[in-house]
């Protein structure tokens, strides 16, 4: 076996090496993955060997390399070299971090130490105030425990009991529970369908088609009737919408509403979380983010933080009659004698989804120590200059349009660019062949066919874009972003990103010129 972890970690540092390449797989590499991969369980194995080879010379070149540095698709992150070390310590491993055993194994601490880093980079408090804490598969997994915990408190609230809870009593009796959200992520509405909630009772209440704000009058009046109808309802703000990176910003306002009408609210921070905009996130019940998102960390990890501990077990812990911590076999010993620090951890399947879990939280551990407070500020703000630098050139271009300016200045000035981490972007409105959902796909493919950079299609306010998301560690980092007002120079990643747009623009007008 020694021969086969050699080679692999060979093609690793190789993979690191030349990771600025090419993005998408070629035509070629995909076909002779499809043709040669067996199909059917074999009746002989083709051995350890035979595999890695497969692994190395069939599969991989056929995948796309989404921790490459100009990979701009899904708010993707890439994976810090800690990270990467530590997910394969990961696998190794082993784990099983479903129960707190502090005299087998320090999974679980680690688990906990990671989570109160990650939230000392939210800027908020998991020692004292959001000890309801746990690391799951990512933001999906996270609003679903959002949601339920919401419905918990909701639910006792507008019955008036407290010894009723949903998590135990079900339908019977219980109220029905809405959410109140601004452009809120497909997750939120899959969460909505998973918990009963139902996706219909999940209603927008955004103050325009193109921000992330609530209407905060129709809010304050939608909180009234539903008090007066009985309904729960889960207020969900937005920190960095999908298509657009923006935030909700009227957080204290909205705290105050939710206190006076007895609502729950949620902040769904998936990748906004860690942005240096992102505040009032104490102000929430209970917040969702990712960690394989701008935290660069391997796919799958996410956060998920509540105020409420006792909601979060009453909700997950895996007992039919919540009389116990769960079942006897998966119970924590409290006969032996333990640290303090030991004891205050609650078992994870306590707290989360799942009862079985792998040890996601030590790459999660490791890349924090490594790169610390300020080697993630510094990856956030390289990224959002990048950013601004790409929407700067889109906003000059004749052929794009930048459709997610954050800065609305008077006339008399020249426009100023501001974006999170996210471009958003279409072909200018006259442009012909890049416009309506057929044109926009063609530009997407344009781009993405370059192999040297990788987008994705979206529509937003009904039209259809190209969304440029930033947020791997490598992008930029061999050029200086942080001189890109002045003079431009120096960053081979937005040289290659301006050399495929141009290349895309001269195809269009070359095909115009063609046409006519």
């Amino acid at each position: 076996m020694n021969a086969e972890i050699s080679k692999v970690a060979e093609w690793i540092t190789s993979q690191t090496q030349s990771s600025r390449e090419h993005v998408r797989p070629s035509e070629t590499a995909i076909s002779h993955a499809l043709s040669t991969l067996p199909t059917e369980l074999p009746p002989v194995g083709i051995g350890l060997a035979a595999t890695v080879e497969l692994l190395i010379e069939t599969i991989a070149p056929a995948t796309i390399n989404a921790a490459g540095p100009r990979y701009f698709g899904f708010v993707t992150g890439g994976v810090t070299p800690a990270a990467l070390v530590a997910d394969l310590v990961t696998s190794t491993l082993d784990q099983n971090v479903q129960v707190h055993l502090p005299k087998d194994s320090i999974a679980t601490t680690v688990e906990s130490l990671a989570l109160d880093m990650a939230a000392d980079l939210m800027g908020i408090d998991s020692r004292t105030t959001f000890q309801g804490k746990t690391v799951t598969t990512g933001a999906t997994a996270s609003n679903i425990l959002g949601l339920a915990c919401g419905r918990e408190f909701v639910t006792k609230g507008v019955l008036g009991n407290d010894s009723f809870s949903f998590a135990d009593d079900g339908y019977f009796n219980s109220p029905r529970v809405v959410v109140l959200h601004v452009h809120g992520h497909a997750s939120l509405a899959k969460a909505a369908s998973l918990l009963g909630i139902g996706r219909k009772n999940c209603i927008n209440l955004a103050s325009g088609p193109d921000d992330c704000d609530f209407d905060l009058k129709a809010l304050e009046l939608r909180l009234k009737l539903y008090r007066e109808e009985n309904t729960g309802v889960i207020v969900v703000a937005s920190y960095g919408e999908v298509n657009t990176g923006r935030f909700t910003t009227e957080i204290p306002e909205i705290r105050a509403l939710c206190n006076d009408f007895g609502a729950w609210l949620h902040i769904d921070a998936a990748f906004g979380a860690f942005a240096p905009q992102s505040t009032h996130l104490q102000l929430a019940d209970s917040i969702t983010s990712d960690c394989h998102k701008w935290l660069n960390v391997p796919y799958d990890c996410g956060l998920f933080f509540t105020r409420s501990l006792q909601i979060l077990q009453q909700v997950c812990t895996p007992s039919f009659d919540m009389s116990s911590s769960g079942p006897a076999y998966l119970s924590s010993s409290s006969s032996i004698t333990q640290t303090t620090t030991a004891l205050s951890i609650p078992s994870p399947l306590t707290v989360g989804i799942e009862n079985s879990r792998r040890f996601r939280a030590l790459p999660l551990y490791a890349s924090l120590i490594a790169l610390g407070r300020k080697g993630y500020q510094d990856l956030f703000n390289r990224n959002i200059k990048f950013a601004n630098r790409v929407a700067q050139w889109i906003n000059e271009s004749k052929h794009f349009e930048l459709l997610n300016n954050h800065h609305h200045g008077d006339n008399n000035q020249p426009q100023t660019v501001k974006v999170s981490n996210i471009v958003l972007f279409a072909g200018v409105k006259g442009g012909g062949v890049w416009e309506g959902v057929d044109g926009n796909a063609k530009l997407v493919e344009a781009i993405n066919g370059s192999r040297k950079v990788y987008v994705t299609g979206t529509v937003w306010g009904g039209r259809p874009a190209v969304r440029l998301a930033v947020s791997n560690w490598q992008t930029g980092i061999n050029g200086d972003v942080s001189g890109y007002e002045s003079d431009g120079n120096g960053d081979p990643d937005f040289e290659v990103v301006k050399s495929v747009l141009l290349n895309v623009c001269e195809q269009h007008v070359w095909k115009d010129m063609k046409n006519t």
